[in-house]
């Protein structure tokens, strides 16, 4: 007995009858379709029966009996055919297969467009913050480095006049006492020592060698005006002393603390060591005298401001 093909009759999308054509586009939230079909055997309709399958979604063929439609709810976006075969009552299978092919378009926020867009933003977005965050580190880093140059000649200019308060006071002595060639010679090395240190005053860092060369001649400086004590400077093998590199006018503070006040007024012979060391990659510098000590110093201040009366108010 002849089984005819079997034909779609309707299209329902989202419960309302679609225009049927043979190819269907569709947006995503167009995605609750019911296909009817039928097949034209007048002789024995009740007994046709219906195959069906959506290829995209399965590959697996529906046994539906007689039922003359197929249902699907929430389809998700991609490319659809609808393939439908019959069989009549006696079990024959229609010769071909009728099929109506559709597409459910995706919403734009899940398009490849909209996703590449997306990863390009949100890269730019991470990017801008990453060296925004990079910019404020440096400046901040900038700014640090600018206040420690500044508090660094601060100290210079407090320490620079002291010194230089004194020199020419010892000066003027040996002027006062007739000693002119002392003097003179007492001035050179005051120039000297003055025009180094305006040279490493506008240098951040130098090296190892220009400090122990400007506190050697600091040291003979303060001889002049002191000849009762000793130093000795003193430098690892092991540091390099063109490449190691410190602030200037560090360690000349903490010498001069030494010999002004590590000593007393009966006892002024010290002996000064300054030892520079390397020390697990890092440079140590170790000042030690035989002053007074620092307890001894602070008792002779606290006696010596009970001696002194204020006028001030």
């Amino acid at each position: 007995m002849f089984s005819p093909n079997p034909i779609i009759t309707a299209v329902n999308v989202n419960d309302s009858a679609w225009q049927l054509t043979p190819y269907l586009s569709l947006n995503h939230n167009q995605n609750f379709i019911t296909i009817y079909f039928a097949v034209n055997n007048f002789s024995n309709q009740d007994n046709n029966h219906f195959s069906f399958r959506m290829k995209g979604l399965t590959e697996n063929w529906t046994n539906a009996g007689n039922r003359n439609f197929a249902n699907y709810t929430s389809l998700p976006p991609g490319n659809y055919i609808f393939e439908l075969r019959s069989a009549n009552s006696d079990g024959k299978l229609s010769p071909g297969i009728t099929s109506m092919g559709f597409s459910i378009f995706p919403p734009w926020w899940q398009t490849w467009f909209f996703r590449i867009l997306s990863i390009i933003v949100l890269a730019g977005i991470v990017t801008y913050f990453v060296r925004r965050r990079i910019m404020l580190i440096r400046k901040e880093a900038n700014l640090k480095q600018k206040i420690a140059e500044t508090e660094m000649k601060a100290l210079r200019a407090q320490m620079n006049p002291h010194f230089i308060f004194n020199s020419l006071n010892s000066i003027s002595d040996m002027i006062l006492n007739n000693d002119n060639k002392e003097a003179s010679h007492f001035l050179s090395k005051f120039a000297h020592l003055i025009r180094i240190t305006l040279d490493q005053t506008g240098q951040s860092f130098i090296s190892l060698r220009n400090i122990i060369d400007y506190l050697h001649l600091y040291v003979e400086i303060e001889q002049v005006r002191n000849a009762e004590f000793t130093c000795r400077i003193l430098a690892d093998d092991e540091l390099d002393l063109d490449e190691t590199e410190l602030p200037p006018m560090l360690i000349q503070p903490f010498v001069e603390n030494a010999i002004w006040h590590g000593v007393s007024s009966k006892e002024k012979n010290i002996n000064i060591t300054i030892d520079f060391k390397k020390e697990n990659s890092q440079l140590a510098c170790i000042i030690s005298d035989n002053g007074i000590g620092i307890n001894q110093s602070i008792k002779n201040k606290i006696e010596g401001d009970k001696l002194h009366h204020s006028v001030g108010n």
